[in-house]
């Protein structure tokens, strides 16, 4: 796994996101962070997304790629 490989998070994986962080959060108050699996180069791979509210908007952004078999973490 390089950085080159690294995707932006597809769109029907951030409506599951939102829909779970409006159900978990009903205030929509801090930072939250969420985490799915993908694969990458045949490499599975564990995303972290961070999200927050800041004025009235909704904000979601990939923080962290991290290999679960190897020891690389891009952040």
């Amino acid at each position: 796994m390089t950085p080159n490989f690294i995707k932006p998070i597809p769109k029907y994986i951030l409506t599951k996101i939102q829909k779970l962080d409006r159900k978990l959060w009903p205030e929509q108050k801090g930072l939250r962070m969420y985490s799915y699996l993908t694969s990458i180069r045949k490499e599975l791979v564990k995303i972290t997304v961070a999200i927050r509210n800041l004025y009235k908007k909704w904000y979601c952004k990939q923080v962290a790629a991290h290999g679960v078999r190897s020891n690389k973490c891009y952040v």
